[in-house]
């Protein structure tokens, strides 16, 4: 009876930390899912280096349009800045779409993703929605 219960008790125990185990992993597997702040800051460093180094018509050229004094660059800014800094356990995609109305006069749709299965989307788009 001793033997039994011993091996029992034993048992339970191995459960609980197996349980304990289980949860961590499974609280792992959540993280590995999120992009973390840094993969965060990586995206948007990609998307502002693209705008700083804009092609132009002429073959070659570049010109930056991610620059202080365009009106756009202050709610990219916002965005980029709330997209990076939320908190890692209550993190939101963002989506939507900015006007470049002192350059290229274009829309712009980006999607800043949470999960690491899904890409980032930035695009000029060629048509705007505006007249």
């Amino acid at each position: 009876m001793n033997v039994l219960d011993n091996s029992t008790q034993n048992g339970r125990q191995d459960g609980r930390q197996d349980g304990r185990q289980d949860g961590r992993q499974q609280g792992q597997q959540q993280q590995d899912k999120y992009r973390t702040q840094i993969d965060r800051v990586n995206i948007v460093l990609d998307i502002v280096k693209q705008l700083k180094n804009y092609p132009t018509a002429t073959a070659g050229e570049t010109t930056d349009i991610y620059k202080e004094e365009y009106i756009y660059v202050q709610r990219l800014k916002k965005v980029f800045t709330d997209y990076i800094k939320q908190p890692q356990d209550n993190l939101k995609q963002f989506k939507g779409s900015i006007f470049l109305e002192e350059t290229v006069r274009r829309d712009v749709e980006y999607i800043l993703p949470i999960l690491k299965s899904q890409e980032p989307l930035f695009v000029i788009r060629m048509k705007t929605k505006r007249a």
